[in-house]
């Protein structure tokens, strides 16, 4: 909520420019977050044993990753700023540095305490790094300092992250032990960097063409409707993305009940962020209106979009959690190349028509990718991945159905405060879906639904 709290409270400080100048920068610098990662978060929580030794020692990987990726992004500021043409970014850009060391030095905190299903400290490390963030950003911003402010809640809200992550995780590192082996964490962090390297680069690519092609405005209208969708999304799919892993790699050898998971799972994820999606589109202009504020309504177009393609990606998540619990991190770095291309070719091509046409590029490529995706993770893991397309093609038809007796609603309230819109779109969405639950087939996915959410509490597999 505080993240999306940021979005509604800085966008009426600061401007598209200010906006679009520091998502220029971050859509270059922000691949530093992944290189000072080197896959060795996920390959930490996922491998059977983890030494102490070895704990510390990641410790110090990621940190002297994450310094040198900060140097090297500070020295490469005047190169960003000449790509963009931009002069004013060579500053923003040297601000930003230090918070990739920052992130290096959370790394293997996050990492220990949800190896250790201590998923409660995280969340609490990172509403605390956030709110402090958030603090300063808003301070900054009423000061007049412009996009100094975004840089500065990039910078406390990391610097705090290490500090709540630190003292939640209960231990400092030891020096670097030698004698650890580290081999197999390597091998398998680094395939997995490789598919994160690329999965950064495609999904950065819309804002690098918009902010290379069009400039700063474009690129902070998108961001903002990136934000507005991605925010809310993220904070509903990440604990149990987070949670299904955790629980997935102790059901390595049960294919069974792995499967069933992964299916009940699929279900808590996609009803929700698809009736989430198809509300948001249709109540676009309310929700821009009531989120970014007035002079945000050229955003409504990129929300709309955005929100059907973050949709359409989701679709595709529970294929993600059966990549990372086998091991197959060389198989999704080839799918990962395939849908890659898929989307840049898709961005490219849409960029002929303007900012809105790399969004529509961006929902495309993920209307595509999504069935293909599933199909893919079955044939590569031997598993039965059939049901798992019906399922979430049963789910669009039923949130598809939701949506559009909510966009009548949303026609008949048309005149009324955004807020009353907004209010009357959620409920009418809500309640379109629960009669839905007349049909046999969409009431025996609700029922496992709640049932997958009683069963998962406490992080306990079904």
């Amino acid at each position: 909520m505080l993240q999306l709290a940021s979005v509604v409270v800085l966008a009426r400080l600061l401007s598209e420019s200010d906006y679009g100048l520091v998502g220029m920068a971050l859509a270059i610098v922000g691949v530093g977050h992944i290189i000072k990662d080197i896959g060795l978060a996920s390959a930490s929580v996922q491998t059977h044993s983890l030494t102490r030794g070895q704990r510390d020692n990641l410790f110090w990987i990621n940190s002297a990753a994450g310094l040198s990726v900060a140097v090297i992004a500070a020295t490469s500021a005047p190169f960003i700023a000449s790509f963009y043409n931009r002069a004013e970014l060579t500053e923003i850009v040297l601000w930003l540095a230090p918070s990739l060391l920052l992130a290096g030095m959370t790394t293997q905190y996050r990492a220990d305490l949800t190896r250790r299903l201590k998923l409660g400290r995280v969340a609490i490390a990172e509403l605390a790094s956030t709110a402090i963030g958030f603090t300063a950003g808003v301070l900054t911003a009423l000061g007049g300092w412009g996009p100094v402010a975004l840089v500065a809640q990039q910078l406390v809200g990391g610097l705090a992250a290490v500090i709540f992550f630190c003292m939640l995780s209960g231990w400092l590192p030891a020096l670097y032990r030698r004698q650890e082996n580290m081999s197999h964490l390597f091998g398998m962090g680094l395939p997995l960097f490789a598919t994160q390297i690329f999965t950064y680069v495609v999904n950065n690519a819309d804002a690098i063409l918009i902010g290379r092609l069009f400039g700063p405005v474009p690129v902070g209208l998108y961001n903002r409707g990136l934000q507005l969708v991605r925010v809310p999304m993220n904070q509903m799919r990440g604990p149990l993305d987070t949670l299904s892993l955790s629980v997935l790699a102790k059901l390595h050898d049960e294919n069974d009940r792995f499967l069933q998971f992964v299916r009940r799972g699929q279900l808590v994820m996609i009803y929700p962020l698809l009736a989430a999606a198809g509300a948001l589109i249709v109540a676009a202009p309310a929700v821009v209106d009531v989120a970014l504020g007035p002079g945000w309504g050229e955003a409504v177009v990129y929300v709309q979009l955005i929100a059907l393609g973050e949709a359409m990606n989701s679709l595709a998540s529970a294929g993600g959690w059966i990549y990372m619990s086998r091991g197959l991190a060389s198989q999704l770095l080839r799918f990962t190349i395939f849908s890659g291309v898929v989307r840049l070719v898709a961005l490219l091509v849409g960029s002929s028509f303007g900012p809105v046409g790399v969004a529509v590029g961006f929902a495309a490529a993920h209307l595509f990718v999504w069935p293909v995706s599933l199909w893919w993770v079955g044939r590569v893991s031997q598993l039965a991945t059939g049901a798992m397309i019906l399922a979430a093609l049963r789910a669009i038809t039923v949130c598809a159905a939701g949506t559009f007796a909510t966009w009548i609603v949303v026609l008949l309230v048309n005149g009324l405060p955004s807020t009353l819109v907004v209010l009357f779109a959620a409920a009418a969405q809500v309640i379109g879906l629960a009669i839905l639950a007349l049909v046999p087939a969409v009431r025996r996915d609700y029922g496992e639904i709640f049932e997958t959410i009683r069963m998962s509490r406490g992080a306990k597999s079904p």
